[in-house]
């Protein structure tokens, strides 16, 4: 089946929204070949671990086939999705980064973004700020 499915840009800042072709892999949880293995080793194969929350898909990470593979990978990542939503909102209030792509999957969804967009603007400011601080003690 091919869905659109918001992923990072190679130059992994940038969200873009583009058709993939997935296949089912948990509930609510379907894989995408990102890249082959140049050796032809298919357990090194990448493929991105895409999540649907209602009609919006988006990539959670990319991960090899030997991982997919392991024990209980498919149910641990049936409850990442299940619980997406609960988690990053509760990221965003313990002043976790939040990652743009969880921002654009908000506004896909028709979510208030406000918390999460507040929390990163807040991360930046701190990690700014520590920044500097550093700067000042390598000066003295």
């Amino acid at each position: 089946m091919k869905a659109k499915v918001f992923k990072y840009k190679s130059d992994g800042n940038t969200v873009v929204a583009s058709y993939m072709e997935l296949e089912p892999y948990a509930k609510n949880v379907y894989l995408s070949l990102s890249r082959k293995n140049e050796d032809g080793n298919e357990d090194d194969d990448c493929f991105h671990v895409v999540c649907r929350i209602e009609n919006v898909y988006f990539s959670s990470g990319q991960y090899s086939r030997r991982f997919l593979k392991g024990e209980d990978c498919r149910e641990e990542a049936a409850t990442y999705c299940r619980n997406w939503i609960a988690d990053t909102l509760q990221s965003a209030e313990r002043g976790a980064f939040v990652n743009l792509i969880s921002v654009r999957v908000f506004e896909a969804l028709g979510l208030d973004t406000t918390s999460l967009v507040q929390a990163r603007e807040e991360y930046k400011r701190i990690q700014e700020q520590k920044r500097r601080e550093q700067k000042e003690k390598e000066a003295e």
